[in-house]
């Protein structure tokens, strides 16, 4: 076993993509530890591959057929937890048992500068993008700043298709994902150096890059701002504004746990500048009639619905539009 070891090397790679990234916003937490940054290893590959698998699936998920189709385009991609041999695959598989569960990509987090460590409630966040850790924000630790190199390397041989869906997921995550916790309300964002990739476009309907399409349902932009900071304060501050003057009624099925946020809200960097982003995914909350009989879901109350019948991501959209907002 020891001169396996001593005599492994590693497997030849083809980059597909290189970027410097830093900290646009604080990260919040991010450790094994929920709530605390990891002082050793605060950004880890790891992280960074299961983000791009959450990506790849916003992105790629409402092209397949079902959802085992697409757990195995992923796992072809990013690879997968091995079975056990006495595991029976799906009655209706006709594959055989995978040998190579590794995947087919390498993601390196290299040339790591870290800034320091703080606590939540000293940093300069909205007050508003700390949701539920607010009760905790004394206890709660944020890395303040830090710059790495993110390399994405193909280790097995790919398709086309699989390279672009690869690249896709980079920039999306990029664009409009982050690192740790609460990254739908900002925290974590990320800025880049310019890199040779396929530019974002994107309309009042859909998010694209080239011809990829995310399945979003509108994106909003503020005007140019001063800095990231500035951009994620204000989206946030007119979020908090829009929710305490409306009782906004969406499903809570507890039994189920809680759902993800279909708003995303953070800065968002262009080719002039930062911008506030607003990002309202097309996927709805289940319905009653969606819920098993008896688990059903307990319903909050948050309305809001506006006079015209538009349901409440709708109008927060058309809220921003009155600020000054446009769909981009």
């Amino acid at each position: 076993m020891l001169d396996k070891v001593q005599t492994w090397s590693e497997p030849a790679s083809k980059e597909l993509f290189r970027v410097e990234l830093e900290l646009a916003t604080p990260m919040l937490g991010g450790g094994a530890t929920p709530g605390k940054v990891d002082s050793h290893y605060p950004i880890r590959a790891s992280a960074v591959r299961g983000m791009l698998r959450h990506w790849w699936r916003a992105s790629v998920g409402s092209t397949c057929a079902t959802a085992e189709d697409m757990q195995r385009r992923e796992n072809k991609i990013f690879g997968a937890m091995a079975k056990r041999e006495n595991e029976p695959l799906p009655r209706d598989s006709e594959e055989k048992r995978p040998k190579d569960t590794s995947g087919k990509i390498r993601v390196d987090v290299s040339n790591v500068e870290l800034g320091s460590i703080g606590l939540l409630n000293d940093c300069a966040a909205p007050d508003y993008a700390w949701g539920l850790y607010a009760e905790h924000a004394s206890q709660l630790q944020v890395l303040k700043t830090a710059k790495f190199q993110l390399t994405i390397a193909e280790v097995q041989e790919l398709t086309q298709d699989q390279r672009k869906e690869v690249v896709r997921s980079t920039l999306f995550w990029i664009a409009f994902g982050g690192l740790g916790s609460r990254t739908r309300r900002g925290f974590g964002s990320l800025a880049f150096k310019p890199i040779e990739a396929p530019r974002l476009k994107a309309s009042s309907r859909s998010v694209e890059v080239g011809e990829f399409n995310l399945g979003a349902y509108r994106m909003l932009v503020s005007p140019k701002r001063s800095s990231a900071n500035a951009a994620w304060k204000e989206s946030i501050d007119l979020y908090g504004a829009y929710r305490t003057a409306k009782i906004i009624r969406r499903p809570r099925p507890d039994p189920f746990g809680r759902l993800a946020s279909r708003v995303v809200l953070k800065p968002y960097q262009t080719d002039d500048g930062w911008r506030g982003l607003c990002l309202i995914t097309d996927r709805p909350y289940p319905g009653p009639s969606d819920v098993d009989k008896d688990r059903k879901p307990t319903w909050s109350y948050f309305d809001g619905a506006d006079r015209n019948g538009n349901d409440a991501c709708d109008a927060f959209a058309n809220f921003l539009i009155t600020k000054g907002w446009k769909a981009n």
